[in-house]
């Protein structure tokens, strides 16, 4: 098998195609126990770009049909071009636990985000 190595940045930031308004992504790293998923917050949604299971038997790439998934590491999977949380889960819910953690931590980001953002407009000099 081929080994894939990818590296993540640790900050992003894109023009919205309306409005030209920036729109962050946050890069997370979510690990319970062996298993490890790193995942990216971008307007609340949570996109999943890699997971590695921890079993050390690997994972059966044939599970993921027409999703491009590459396999990175002994048990890992890597997604080049994202995958929803939602989707992930309905391949691999034997990774219920791991799902439920980037949720949450995803969850808690997005909300120091939206009080960063607030905090930001308050100290805004009146017009």
């Amino acid at each position: 098998m081929r080994r894939v190595q990818r590296r993540i940045p640790q900050a992003h930031t894109k023009t919205q195609d309306m409005g030209g308004e920036p729109e962050v992504t946050n890069f997370g790293k979510t690990t319970v126990g062996e298993q490890r998923a790193e995942w990216a917050l971008t307007d609340g949604q949570i996109t999943v770009l890699g997971f590695a299971g921890g079993d050390g038997d690997g994972i059966d790439m044939d599970r993921f049909g027409q999703v491009n998934a590459l396999w990175c590491e002994l048990g890992g999977v890597v997604f080049p071009d994202g995958l929803s949380l939602a989707r992930v889960r309905s391949i691999l819910p034997e990774y219920h636990g791991l799902w439920c953690q980037v949720s949450e931590q995803a969850r808690v980001l997005g909300q120091k985000e939206r009080i960063k953002a607030r905090s930001a407009l308050l100290e805004l000099p009146d017009s």
